[in-house]
């Protein structure tokens, strides 16, 4: 069994690097199939000296500063290997950069002088084209036939296996001549700790592949309802924040963390997992109703109170007409009605004040123009009245004035006859009621002499211009 379980584990990434088990194929694609569908990781721990797994499996992809760890290493689900880098890398000596990496008593880490072949991560025993995994006493027959070789018997000298094999020696302690060391993760020890802890608790591979593959896809679907239960009580959230229509927020939702058991009843776990996820959502969703209705009874003292105060401090018409707009939907101290009252009364006095200020028509335009929509007064009309007063009075001693003029200007033509001046020019000639007219000036379609009628001549001063063919004089006394 023990040979066939690195193959096994294996062979989803490293299928070319590695035999085929002596299994049958269907058997072996549907071992391939279940692998296919793990992604959750595993994490191995050792308590009370004993290798165990930890009760519960993890989502996480790479874990940060695995391999300086001494209680517990999180591993791949599917390949079994590290879930955290695990390259092996120098420290300088002289600066007591490997002091912390030896100090570590972590099993797995080792600080080496020279690079050891379980360092090798399976990554690159791959493109070395190696086996992804050997066994301790495959990788020291290997070292040993090394060491025999004509051609490395220069370099067995100076490394022996003990050394490679050992890890921990402190070389430089020793009077070594490396100035520096390599920090290396025992990949090998680290595999078959995980396959003799999965076995353990699993009672096999086949039993351990079987659970994952089940677990990775049910995780897969609870983590789709956990984020649809957060999705729909975000959005309760967000409307309850609306309804409050105040600057005030609520409590964030922190999304339920799933948990998994590495092992055990799988359905039972994972009925319970939905019934904690179920309820957990439940009760945010009560605790934020209880916040909801409490943040929005305080809103509603707190605007309650603004309102108070803006009515108070309001001490004109445009200040009591800003309020009244504010708070004419969230009318929570009932005051709306009163600065409607109070504004009335100011604007009546304003328009009154404005009324009897009125001294022109422009004046009273403007006034109406103003207060047209906002007639407390009922003086819009009265400011109307005036106008139209004033404007007949203006007509009437207009008339009146146009009058007198017509009645000097009709003597002052009954008079008229050769000789006398005119507003374009003298009297040549009389037919009555025609007067021929000699042009002071030339006018433009005209001779130098023209025939008016009597009503349509005007005295000198009045001068005379030509509009349209049409004689008439440049200021008219009767308009």
């Amino acid at each position: 069994m023990k040979k066939i379980i690195p193959t096994l584990i294996t062979a989803a990434l490293f299928s070319a690097c590695s035999s085929t088990p002596d299994i049958g194929a269907k058997y072996s694609a549907a071992i391939q199939q279940q692998l296919s569908r793990i992604s959750l990781n595993g994490v191995l721990k050792i308590e009370k000296d004993q290798w165990i797994l930890s009760p519960w499996l993890t989502a996480e992809k790479i874990a940060k500063e695995g391999r300086k760890n001494t209680l517990s290493w999180s591993f791949n689900g599917k390949t079994l290997f590290p879930n955290f880098y695990t390259t092996r890398f120098e420290c300088e000596v002289s600066a007591n950069e490997c002091d912390k990496y030896e100090d570590t008593e972590s099993p797995f880490l080792k600080v080496n002088g020279t690079q050891s072949d379980y360092g090798d991560t399976y990554s690159q025993r791959v493109a070395d084209g190696k086996k992804p995994i050997m066994t301790s006493g495959q990788l020291q027959n290997t070292i040993i036939l090394a060491v025999v070789a004509p051609a490395v018997a220069s370099i067995a000298v100076m490394v022996s296996p003990f050394v490679i094999l050992g890890g921990t020696a402190n070389l430089i302690k020793g009077g070594s001549i490396y100035s520096k060391k390599w920090v290396e993760f025992d990949h090998d020890n680290f595999y078959e700790t995980v396959q003799g802890a999965i076995v353990h608790q699993h009672g096999s591979i086949d039993n351990y592949v079987t659970y994952m593959a089940k677990a990775s896809t049910e995780f897969a679907a609870l983590n789709t309802e956990n984020e649809t239960q957060l999705a729909k009580l975000s959005t309760f959230r967000t409307t309850k924040i609306n309804e409050i229509e105040h600057d005030v927020n609520l409590n964030p939702i922190v999304k339920y963390k799933i948990k998994i058991a590495s092992s055990g009843d799988l359905q039972a776990e994972l009925n319970n997992t939905r019934a904690s996820m179920t309820a957990y959502y439940l009760s945010i969703k009560n605790a934020l109703i209880i916040e909801y209705k409490d943040k929005l009874r305080l809103a509603k003292a707190n605007s309650k109170q603004q309102q108070i105060e803006a009515y108070e401090s309001a001490q004109s018409i445009y200040e009591l007409n800003s309020f009244i707009e504010t708070y004419r939907h969230i009318d929570l101290a009932n005051l709306v009605t009163k600065a409607k009252a109070k504004w009335s009364k100011m604007i009546i006095k304003e328009q009154k004040l404005a009324f009897n200020n009125i001294k022109t028509i422009a004046d009273a335009k403007s006034f109406i123009a103003k207060y047209k929509v906002t007639d407390k007064a009922n003086l819009v009309t009265e400011a109307q009245k005036l106008i139209n007063d004033t404007e007949n009075k203006i007509r009437k001693e207009q008339e009146k004035k146009r009058q007198t003029v017509l009645t000097s200007l009709n003597s002052w033509r009954k008079s008229l006859q050769v000789g006398h001046s005119t507003f374009c020019g003298r009297i040549i000639e009389v037919n009555y009621p025609m007067f021929k007219i000699a042009l002071d000036r030339p006018l433009q379609n005209f001779s130098s002499a023209i025939w008016l009628h009597k009503d349509k001549i005007f005295e000198r001063w009045s001068g005379c211009r030509n509009t349209n063919n049409k004689i008439i004089p440049n200021s008219n006394p009767l308009i």
